[in-house]
């Protein structure tokens, strides 16, 4: 059984790795991807790697809002199923593993082990980034293009946020404005 800092240099040799593939696929710089998760994460979770959404659940008789937890969950807020969310982090974790299987890499135990509901929470920073960036490289329309995220506000609404046409124009004014304490 591996120790734990055995299990860290893996994670990390294998952010690195994937840093530098994708660097590669879309012509980017792997600061440029770090700097987009690190505004992406910003204003998902202010860049907490254990945040768990906090969501409105009703109206206590005073009139202030009853908050219970929500479906996001980490840096990135991935959605579990089990809050009433999307089982967005479940899907990123299958499309992590697709990707290590695609690139002939033994995936860390993590990423094969079996969960529940997956909650990314759990996870650290580094395993965050790693899903992060494997979700947006296996899905059918993500990508990394430079273009693409000198806007980040515009690049979250379109890859990330995944939300209607009519709530778009909300989170990427809300974005641009978490941008202004980043």
């Amino acid at each position: 059984m591996a120790n734990r800092m055995d299990l860290y240099t893996q994670d990390e040799d294998n952010y690195q790795a994937m840093l530098s593939d994708l660097s590669k696929r879309y012509k980017v710089e792997g600061s440029d991807i770090e700097g987009l998760m690190d505004k992406v994460g910003w204003h998902e979770s202010k860049n907490v790697s254990d945040a768990i959404q906090q969501s409105g659940m009703g109206t206590y008789e005073d009139g202030s809002t009853q908050y219970g937890e929500g479906p996001g969950k980490g840096l990135f807020q991935f959605e579990t199923k089990k809050s009433g969310g999307s089982g967005a982090g479940q899907t990123a974790l299958n499309r992590l593993r697709n990707y290590f299987n695609k690139k002939g890499i033994d995936a860390p135990d993590w990423v094969n082990s079996s969960y529940e509901d997956f909650d990314a929470s759990q996870l650290s920073p580094t395993q965050q980034k790693m899903l992060f960036m494997a979700n947006q490289r296996m899905s059918e329309d993500g990508g990394f293009y430079a273009d693409e995220i000198a806007n980040p506000a515009e690049w979250s609404a379109k890859y990330h946020f995944r939300g209607s046409d009519e709530n778009k124009k909300g989170y990427i004014d809300r974005f641009n404005r978490d941008l202004e304490s980043y």
